[in-house]
Parts: C-alpha cells; structure tokens; sequence
C-alpha cells in the first residue's frame, strides 16, 4: 500500500482548479487543471500570459496556457480540458512557513519575511498590474527566503481596462466593499496592507497564531467587516509598536472611508521597509 501511495501524483486543490506536480524535459513543472467553466477564462489567461512573458520580474514567473491540452472522462461525458503549465516553485506558502516560524517562536525568521513582503509590496504598489488574490497560500516562499506570487486567475492587467473582475480574492484579505466593478491597478492595496499588518503583528508576538479563528495569516473576515470591534486588532494595538500602528491606522481608514484605494500607502511602504530592513537586512 505504501508503495501504492508513493506513486499517486502529488496535487493540491483550491477555488476553480487543481494543481499538479509533474516533469518536462527533466524539469518540475506546476499543471494547473481546471474544475469549473468561467466565462472569458480562456482569453484573460492569453492576454496575462502574454503581457507576463515580456516582462522578467522578481515576483512573478512565465507561464503557458494550453487550449485543449488533456482528455477528461466522466461518467457523464469526456471532454477536453485546457491546462496552464509553469515552472516549479520549490518551497512553502507564506501561511505554512508562517505557521513553522510561530510555532518555534522564531521572531527573526517572521521579522525577515514581513520585511521581504514589504519589499515586495513597495514593487507592487508601483506597478500598472496587481495580482487581484493575494492571500497567505498564493505567495511562495522559496527555500532561499525569496517571494513568488503564484495563481494568476484575478489579475488585472492593461488590456482589462474597463472590464469587470472575475472573482473577487479570498476573506479576510479583501475589503468589505470588494466587488467586480472593482477591478484596475490599485487590486491589491487592501490586502497588501492586511497581509503586511499580519506579517508585522506576528513577529512582534508570534503567540498571536493560537489565537486566530480561522485558515488565514491572522486576520479573519468578521475582523474585517466589524474592525470596530474585533477582538485581534485590539490585541494588534496593544502591540504598541510604531510600524503595526501606522499600518493599523490605514487599516481603519480605509474601512472607515469605505475606500479600497489605501491613500499615501506605497509612501508609508517606501518608509517602512528601509527602517526594518536596518535591522533585518537580508535580501
């Protein structure tokens, strides 16, 4: 039976897909297979595809999308499927290497990765595409501590002007108001800022991961939808540190102005990572 259960193809399942791990010329390859039908699914994937395959940057990686790749049978009838294929990323979620770190109590290595986030959100904030789904288990920690964000079935690029968002991001990392008009260049600010609030909180006090409710970094959507009296952002506050303080104020108003563009945050971001980076300046 063991021997059985080492020859089953290693796959994990999320949202409208199920990925696999596989070989292509010697190399691992990630193979994104698709569980339901989305409208337009075909076409925005072609157009991301393509704006990504002109650009080299640190936080992202090419991929292909292939039309019909692989038959599928059913009981109910076969079809084909298209599949996306891309390089392996060889590491943990940000929510597994979170989890490892708190429960060591390893401040330092939780201190490195909001850092590294940081970074990556003053990068991000300053692009003219936003990824549209981040969350604790789309971005990749690599073995060498670097960021890969992965899953790109939310992003927004250029040539989406003026169209509508085709699902609108994971609880607890989005704001309230989220919806699909909402789709253009300013995606991410919310939850950059929820995952960086997150990130900090838990370095500073890494017993804050027994304490949350639910799958999430830290933040659950009742947080969010009733900041006002949410239990861990007043556990947050009481952190007292400058850095959770400033990302904690931003927080409240943007919910409170019920805005998910988040004024004056890629200025806090570029003041921010340079002051931690100080003190944990690993790449």
């Amino acid at each position: 039976a063991s021997d059985v259960y080492k020859r089953q193809p290693w796959m994990s399942t999320h949202g409208f897909a199920c990925v696999f791990k596989g070989t292509e010329n010697g190399a691992k390859v990630a193979v994104k297979c698709f569980t339901r039908e989305v409208p337009e699914r075909r076409e925005r994937y072609r157009a991301i595809a393509g704006y990504l395959g002109k650009r080299k940057e640190p936080y992202w990686t090419a991929f292909e999308y292939l039309d019909a790749e692989f038959y599928v049978d059913t009981r109910l009838g076969g079809d084909y499927q298209d599949v996306v294929i891309m390089p392996w990323a060889e590491g943990l979620t940000l929510g597994e290497h979170v989890a490892r770190a708190c429960q060591k109590g390893d401040k330092t290595a939780l201190a490195q990765v909001a850092l590294n986030f940081d970074r990556m959100a003053v990068w991000l904030l300053g692009q003219e595409f936003a990824h549209g789904d981040l969350k604790h288990d789309n971005i990749i920690v690599r073995t060498d501590g670097s960021l890969l964000l992965v899953d790109y079935d939310g992003m927004f690029v250029p040539a989406f002007q003026g169209k509508q968002a085709l699902e609108l991001g994971g609880q607890g990392y989005q704001h309230p108001l989220r919806a699909p008009q909402h789709f253009d260049r300013h995606l991410d600010d919310f939850s950059i800022l929820a995952i960086s609030l997150s990130l900090h909180a838990l370095a500073a006090e890494p017993a804050l991961h027994q304490e949350k409710t639910t799958d999430n970094l830290l933040l659950a959507q009742k947080d969010i939808v009733e900041f006002q009296s949410s239990a861990m952002l007043d556990r947050i506050y009481k952190l007292k540190a400058p850095t959770i303080n400033n990302l904690l104020v931003l927080l409240y108003k943007s919910l409170a102005a019920q805005s998910l563009h988040v004024p004056l945050l890629q200025d806090v971001f570029e003041v921010v990572a340079p002051i931690f980076a100080t003190k944990y300046g690993k790449t």
